[in-house]
């Protein structure tokens, strides 16, 4: 339940930087789509990582450095619209469709650690009343996300002839993103759940 709150509470700038993206940046939108596409390809090599190499990572931890690893990569949205990356010699198309994709790809990577520990946690037999009940949480979560994230860019005056002030809205995001880490000491340690378990 604390990611789907930390998820709900957060001010997504998603499309906000998509517009950047396409109307100030002038992207392909190809270029966007396929990033999206690598970004999915990341996910699925990442999960076979975490089973091969993760597992071993007590999941608090892991919880921590993953949130963390996600806060930073919105930074790459800042280098993007700070246009970081042309004085560093990489063109915007193939900045959005490398280290754009890393980040997207940690977004969704995110998920996967709490399920993980959500099926752990689950008595027997309620695991699929408890997948749909996280599945439809984290649905309203991302749509509550997106508005907060709307309103932030309202709030700062981000529109398609003024983006001065979406760096600030970033920052803001990556603030917002830490939060939850001061919560993590409420995730339970593999050593807890074993416990419980054998109980």
């Amino acid at each position: 339940m604390d990611h789907c709150i930390q998820h709900g509470l957060f001010p997504l700038l998603s499309g906000s930087i998509f517009c950047f993206q396409t109307q100030c940046l002038v992207l392909d939108p190809f270029v966007i789509g396929l990033s999206k596409v690598v970004g999915q390809l990341i996910v699925l090599l990442n999960t076979a990582l975490y089973n091969r190499y993760l597992k071993a990572i007590p999941m608090r931890r892991l919880i921590f450095g993953v949130q963390l690893f996600y806060a930073l990569s919105f930074l790459s949205d800042l280098i993007l619209v700070k246009q970081l990356n042309v004085a560093m010699g990489i063109p915007n198309d193939v900045y959005v469709l490398c280290i754009s994709s890393l980040s997207e790809s940690i977004a969704q990577f995110k998920t996967l650690p709490f399920t993980i520990l959500f099926s752990r946690l689950c008595p027997s037999g309620c695991e699929g009343s408890l997948f749909a009940f996280l599945a439809s949480a984290l649905c309203l979560s991302s749509i509550l996300s997106g508005v907060l994230g709307v309103g932030l860019a309202s709030y700062l005056g981000v529109s398609p002839e003024n983006y001065s002030s979406l760096p600030v809205g970033i920052v803001i995001q990556i603030l917002a993103a830490l939060l939850p880490l001061g919560w993590i000491s409420y995730v339970p340690s593999v050593r807890n759940l074993r416990l419980r378990r054998a109980k």
